[in-house]
């Protein structure tokens, strides 16, 4: 089988298996492990998860109760019924191309996709969350909230930043009373599952769930179906927890000097992942401050990075993050340099094609030496007939005689296939390329070209790699080679167009190469070759 073949065959073998595993993992997600604690920190210092528990049944807001506070990326409307974050629009990111007026909505209290954000001080001298209706003011970019009752007074503020996602968020309790009282300051993110849009043709979806972060392990998915199987419990400091979804996240970070116990619980279709500080005792007319940072908004990752350690990983590249954040540190310079993320995909495929050039060259030299001993290998097959063992042998003792490795082109191939995966996930999950334009038809990179022009140039460039390729001796393998276009064509009809964009910019390329190899390189290879026996002869 020549290398073009194994190029076609193995690339097809591990697309399609890794589209298999993803699919698989999201249907069979390993149970959560329960992580170890320091059994003396969760004793003494860390109580049992608040009592706070999700709605039995999500019931729009009273909206004389609502509070809407909006930046020039976020527009967010906070309930004053117990503080919660019940709204969330970012104005930057539009729902579609075609209603570019209706900005993507992260909280919500819609009951089929009930999202908030939640959080608040719980003592056995407060009512339930709920029940408290703070009076609100809103002032220089900061919103306050306060509650009291006699006993004991709430101060939350949310402060916001312009062009940030970020919201710094604060709680004060006050023990006004004549005796101690024990509190405990909790965030919660609530939300009822919904379904994840799928891609391509295994209908693959990104993850949309759970993460908890500790310094032992910066990025834990804990999805929907964990929740329901059993109930996180872990107690760190330095963490963080979020919820994620394609492009978007909101996440609760708490002081990274603080122990905190996190926590997951569901109830009636609603899941909740929190966090609780250690329980602290407030004597009569002490106050004490807990402050915690709120994010809302995309998944950028060199914004991410810059908030907690770890948080970068929401941008979910698998396995290979390390390979794509570097593919997605040269594409995001490409960007800037020409302005459109298509032509930063084109140059970025350049970039790596130049990277690989020689490994590419060894895998095409083999192809164009294979090609030139096709005519020999035919006269062999007739001489051994259906005499397989004979003909195998007879074929390796050519190419022996001939010095060509027959494997000689899988090498180079397998050395980049973790590259092209990485910029597969990184064209996947990056939302700088989510309605990001090309040229002309295509008007969104992260969703398929809409008249399928993209995937039949593809199919045509696999075409004329074959033709460059030896043809197959054996029938069958002629009409597999023969369907491959038509094959890959197929596959890649639904696929963001940015991903088909990059293999028509690789096979393109790649044709380049074979031609400049087959018309320039192997022809001198074999002049020289032929001088050299000649010389040898004349000796």
């Amino acid at each position: 089988m020549t290398d073009l073949r194994r190029m076609f065959l193995i690339s097809l073998l591990f697309f399609i298996g890794m589209m298999l595993w993803n699919a698989w993992e999201a249907e069979h997600a390993p149970a959560t492990q329960v992580p170890k604690t320091n059994t003396t920190q969760s004793t003494s210092t860390v109580s049992q998860p608040s009592t706070v528990t999700p709605p039995q049944a999500v019931v729009p807001p009273n909206k004389n109760q609502l509070v809407n506070f909006k930046t020039n990326v976020i527009d967010i409307t906070i309930n004053r019924a117990g503080g919660t974050l019940v709204g969330a629009k970012l104005l930057k990111y539009p729902v579609s191309l075609e209603d570019k007026n209706t900005p993507t909505e992260l909280f919500t209290t819609d009951p089929q996709e009930y999202y908030v954000a939640t959080n608040g001080v719980t003592s056995k001298a407060l009512p339930p969350a709920d029940q408290m209706i703070y009076n609100a003011k809103i002032e220089n970019n900061i919103v306050t909230l306060t509650w009291e009752n006699g006993k004991i007074s709430i101060t939350k503020t949310y402060t916001f930043t312009p062009d940030d996602y970020l919201i710094h968020v604060s709680q004060t309790i006050t023990n006004r009373s004549s005796a101690a009282i024990q509190t405990t300051a909790y965030a919660e993110l609530q939300r009822k599952p919904v379904s994840a849009k799928g891609v391509g043709p295994f209908n693959i979806s990104t993850y949309l769930g759970g993460v908890v972060s500790s310094p032992e392990k910066r990025y834990e998915k804990i999805s929907f179906k964990e929740m329901a199987q059993q109930n996180l419990t872990q107690t760190t400091k330095n963490g963080w927890l979020a919820m994620v979804q394609h492009y978007f996240l909101s996440a609760w970070i708490p002081d990274p000097n603080e122990i905190y116990h996190y926590y997951t619980r569901e109830n009636n279709d609603v899941y909740t992942l929190g966090m609780e500080s250690p329980q602290t005792t407030l004597a009569p007319q002490q106050s004490q401050t807990f402050t915690d940072q709120l994010y809302v908004g995309p998944e950028i990752a060199s914004s991410l990075s810059k908030i907690a350690p770890g948080l970068n990983l929401t941008v979910d590249y698998g396995i290979l993050w390390f390979i794509a954040g570097i593919i997605f540190a040269v594409m995001n310079s490409m960007y800037k340099l020409t302005g459109n993320w298509g032509w930063a995909i084109v140059l970025v495929t350049l970039f790596i094609k130049i990277l690989f050039y020689k490994l590419n060259s060894i895998s095409f030299r083999s192809m164009a030496a294979m090609r030139e001993l096709q005519p020999r290998i035919e006269q062999i097959r007739e001489n051994c007939g259906d005499d397989k063992q004979k003909l195998a042998k007879a074929t390796m003792e050519l190419y022996k005689r001939e010095k060509i490795n027959p494997l000689g082109g899988c090498l180079p191939l397998l050395v980049q296939i973790p590259v092209f995966l990485s910029l597969y996930w990184v064209i996947m999950e990056s939302v700088q390329l989510r309605q990001a334009p090309f040229i002309l038809w295509i008007h969104d990179l992260s969703i398929k070209d809409p008249y399928y022009v993209l995937p039949v140039l593809m199919g045509l460039t696999i075409f004329i790699q074959q033709w460059f390729a030896p043809k197959a001796p054996d029938p069958t393998q002629r009409k597999l080679m023969m369907a491959m276009p038509f094959i890959f064509t197929a596959l890649f009809l639904s696929f963001p167009a940015g991903l088909v964009l990059y293999w028509v910019a690789n096979n393109s390329l790649s044709i380049a190469q074979q031609y400049y190899i087959m018309k320039h390189v192997v022809p001198k290879s074999k002049a020289k070759k032929l001088a050299k026996t000649s010389k040898a002869k004349k000796s």
